[in-house]
């Protein structure tokens, strides 16, 4: 498969065309049986030259995961104990860096466990509150990745560039013991990013250099971010396939 999707990349221009360059374009064909593919093929006028391209998106949906990824955190140590208090006055966060392409909007980038949890609410400050091994406070993020890459045709088919958008689901877990009383709840929420630009910024960007730089390719990064708890942080780094080889 590897080597297929390799020659997928850049096709020959002396493979046989039949009634269009189409014929000969990269299909990723070898991935169907794991992904969901959609291709877009046109014409793009630039500077007075018509250029043929085609982009293929492609959707981790056939339970191949390839572009999925799941990571649980715990934000409060193991172990620890806490008056109630003293937990509520501690903020948890993201940390969006310049890793991640795109910082999604309107997400809560830092909060205190009394925004989320209902069940903290109304206790006494003094209560004493304990984990145990499998810790009090959780967050596990689900991410799934969706990539498109693109060609243009410049005497043969050229791969020259990648993007992606991510969904992800977020779900924030307490089970605890608040003063003797067993506590649970729980919470889900949902937010995506993407990398910049549109379709034809990578026609555009490739046309600018080709007559010196046939081989330039436009890979823009998805990137990562981080969850910091309570003395700990994480990483969380969404699933990026640079180039579709990547993707088996």
């Amino acid at each position: 498969m590897l080597d297929e999707l390799e020659n997928d990349w850049n096709i020959n221009k002396n493979s046989k065309v039949s009634s269009s360059i189409y014929d000969i374009a990269p299909d990723l064909s070898t991935l169907t049986n794991v992904y969901t593919l959609y291709i877009y093929d046109g014409s793009y006028n630039y500077n007075g030259n018509t250029y043929s391209y085609r982009y293929i998106k492609v959707i981790d949906d056939k339970g191949y995961n390839g572009l999925t990824q799941n990571q649980e955190f715990d934000a409060i140590s193991k172990y620890s104990s806490h008056y109630l208090e003293e937990i509520l006055k501690y903020n948890f966060g993201y940390i969006f860096s310049t890793l991640l392409s795109k910082t999604p909007i309107g997400v809560l980038t830092d909060w205190t466990l009394g925004n989320i949890f209902s069940v903290l609410r109304g206790r006494p400050d003094s209560a004493v509150v304990t984990s145990t091994k499998d810790g009090i406070y959780k967050i596990t993020h689900t991410s799934v990745t969706s990539m498109t890459y693109y060609w243009i045709y410049n005497n043969s088919w050229r791969y020259i560039g990648a993007e992606a958008h991510c969904d992800v689901a977020r779900t924030d877990f307490w089970a605890g013991n608040i003063g003797g009383v067993p506590t649970h709840e729980s919470k889900e929420s949902q937010w995506s990013t993407h990398t910049d630009g549109i379709w034809y910024n990578y026609l555009e960007d490739y046309i600018n250099v080709m007559s010196w730089n046939p081989s330039f390719c436009n890979i823009k990064r998805l990137g990562s971010f981080s969850i910091k708890g309570e003395n700990n942080s994480v990483t969380f780094t969404p699933r990026f396939a640079a180039r579709p080889n990547d993707l088996v």
